[in-house]
């Protein structure tokens, strides 16, 4: 249906925006205050929930104001329209939405102006500007007295662009505006974070984030790199999940976590409740006594008894091992005693020594359940698994039971990114059977816009996999760049690194990553590169360089790492060392592996080897 409504000019919204500007410094300063008065309220009272609550919001609150402050657009898309309520009443809005967790209000030159959050029920009309109804949910609705389905009678919805404070165009939600903001997104340089991304989501991935189903228990989303997996997954709980439901969001390595955590405040309404951890991380809060986390380059030849599942390989020996013994059980010394007895039982002679490592995380999880320790604080009632691929069946079993009856799971990846053999996931089904969940309680979706890849590193990456690159859509602008270069001599490497991180860093790419074939090499690489890169940069070769090993966050800049901790994380420039047949061998492992590392790359990726380069690249 044509809408009745005229466009939005430029000027007329600019009064809009100006209002709110001006009542910004004020806003910064009331709402300091007030989250300092909650703050001491909320400890005067030891901590009482509803207190904590109030000092909770106001929190959220002031970091609002400070990130419109500090530059972020109060909002980016306007909402005209005429509808009616479950009850049969006509009403009419206009409103702003914007991808904060809290709704705003501004006295502006023609009234008030109000911006609601992508919370609210009517912003589902920003995600799907067709949509011929919403659900009335948020607090916004609740005090405008709706309830139930609200018809939409006749919409308008338009994007609206400000920069700098000023507002440059209008246009049709998902029309040039839109397009506008995904590629100042892609053609920006990196960040190390999630950022807000609610703006530039496409069609699709916004009614994927809207659909509500209870009976679904499972939602498995997958696609190949750079199709927006992980952001769709986390604004799809935050919408989903209730304000009191605790969350957990499990990730591979520590390092992606990082990377997670720095977007959470600002993809939910309520961060404190989310909790960031790897599998090492959810052993340590059941089992202190297990260690830190240990970075490894390779699984041992056990590793397939250690991750079978929990009635096959080591799990039911270290069961039979820890005896009544109780949540005060030594769960180590039952869990190595269950390996030595399965070695013997299988004919394998003694087990290696008795060091955690990765392989042995999931059974030691169960293990630790078993003998009764309990999961601290709440348990979570909606779980994120990302990097699906990255986890053996029995770590979703763990995860299963760590969260127990009634949660909800979303599992994100790409088989195709599947690096650890026995420490993967063969298919999206064995997860969906470790986690117990029926077939009808289970929806898989398939997303085929590839947005942080350009396109000729996508190709790169579907030819190395033996795959057309066809099946997908490649949004970004950029073709990018692709090189592969054969040294003559192993010495070669370093000093080839640093040309490539000086010209990267000249034109203006400020994450570039060197990729390993495992962690000993990158430890090998990175004092190797330095001198080079001293050389040729003088006094602005970088001050530091990061060994990301998957134990700490990237923090930008320059980095070394073997290939398992760039899992989930992205750079600009990434250089592919050592891309040789060793390394990465012409079969279906080899492929993956290296698939998985030239997709990593926002802009470039150069592969280099010494000799002959994989067959994979011919």
């Amino acid at each position: 249906m044509p809408s009745g409504f005229a466009d939005t000019r430029p000027a007329d919204e600019q009064a809009v925006v100006d209002s709110v500007y001006a009542r910004l410094p004020g806003e910064v300063a009331a709402r300091a205050d007030a989250f300092t008065r909650a703050e001491k309220t909320m400890l005067r009272t030891g901590g009482e929930a509803g207190r904590i609550e109030v000092a909770r919001r106001a929190r959220g609150m002031l970091l609002q104001a400070e990130r419109v402050r500090d530059g972020a657009a109060p909002y980016f898309a306007r909402i005209r329209g005429r509808f009616r309520d479950s009850m049969g009443e006509g009403f009419g809005e206009d409103v702003r939405v914007s991808g904060f967790p809290y709704m705003e209000a501004w006295d502006g030159p023609a009234g008030e102006v109000l911006a609601v959050s992508q919370w609210a029920g009517i912003a589902e009309l920003a995600r799907d500007p067709a949509a011929e109804s919403y659900e009335a949910q948020d607090a916004y609705e609740r005090a405008r007295g709706l309830v139930g389905r609200v018809a939409c009678l006749d919409v308008k919805v338009e994007d609206v662009e400000i920069r700098d404070g000023r507002v440059t165009r209008v246009a049709p939600r998902y029309g040039e505006v839109w397009r506008e903001r995904v590629r100042g997104r892609l053609l920006d340089p990196g960040n190390i974070g999630i950022g807000q991304m609610w703006d530039v989501l496409d069609r699709d991935q916004m009614r994927l984030i809207s659909r509500r189903d209870p009976g679904r228990r499972l939602l498995t989303i997958h696609g190949p790199a750079g199709t927006g997996k992980t952001v769709v997954a986390l604004h799809y709980v935050g919408l989903q999940a209730a304000e009191e439901d605790a969350c957990l969001y499990v990730v591979p390595t520590p390092a992606l976590g990082r990377h997670v955590e720095l977007g959470l405040r600002f993809s939910t309404r309520a961060p404190e409740r989310w909790r960031v951890l790897a599998l090492w991380e959810m052993l340590q809060e059941l089992c202190p006594e297990a260690g830190a986390y240990v970075p490894e380059d390779e699984p041992t030849p056990l590793a397939p008894a250690k991750t079978a599942a929990a009635d096959d390989g080591v799990l039911p020996h270290a069961v039979a091992a820890l005896g009544e013994a109780g949540a005060r059980a030594d769960l180590l010394r039952a869990y190595f005693a269950g390996v030595a007895t399965y070695c013997r039982a299988a004919g394998q002679g003694e087990p290696p020594a008795r060091r955690v490592r990765r392989e042995d995380v999931p059974a030691l999880i169960l293990l630790a359940l078993r003998a009764g320790r309990r999961w601290p604080g709440a348990r979570p009632r909606w779980i994120i698994v990302d990097e699906a691929q990255a986890y053996p069946p029995l770590a979703y079993a763990a995860i299963r039971a760590v969260a127990g009856d009634g949660a909800r799971f979303v599992v994100a990846g790409d088989v195709n990114q599947r690096l650890g053999g026995p420490l993967g996931l063969p298919d999206f089904a064995a997860a969906r059977d470790a986690l117990d969940v029926a077939k009808k309680a289970a929806d898989t979706v398939l997303l085929q816009s590839v947005y942080r890849t350009p396109r000729a590193i996508h190709a790169l990456g579907r030819r190395i996999l033996g795959e057309p690159a066809g099946d997908v859509t490649a949004l970004h602008d950029e073709e990018g760049e692709t090189a592969a270069v054969a040294l003559p001599r192993a010495g070669d490497l370093p000093a080839r690194i640093a040309e490539e991180v000086v010209l990267a860093s000249e034109r203006g790419m400020r994450m570039i990553a060197v990729v390993a074939p495992g962690l000993q090499r990158a430890r090998q690489l990175m004092p190797a590169v330095a001198p080079e890169l001293r050389r040729r940069m003088g006094e602005h070769a970088p001050a530091a360089i990061q060994l990301l090993d998957g134990g700490d966050g990237y923090r930008g800049g320059l980095c070394f790492a073997p290939l398992e901790a760039m899992q989930g994380l992205e750079a600009d420039l990434v250089i592919v060392a050592d891309a040789d047949r060793e390394a990465y061998p012409p079969d279906p492992a080899g492929a993956r592996r290296l698939y998985t590392a030239v997709t990593r790359a926002r802009k470039r990726t150069v592969l280099l080897a010494a000799g002959r380069l994989t067959p994979l690249l011919d």
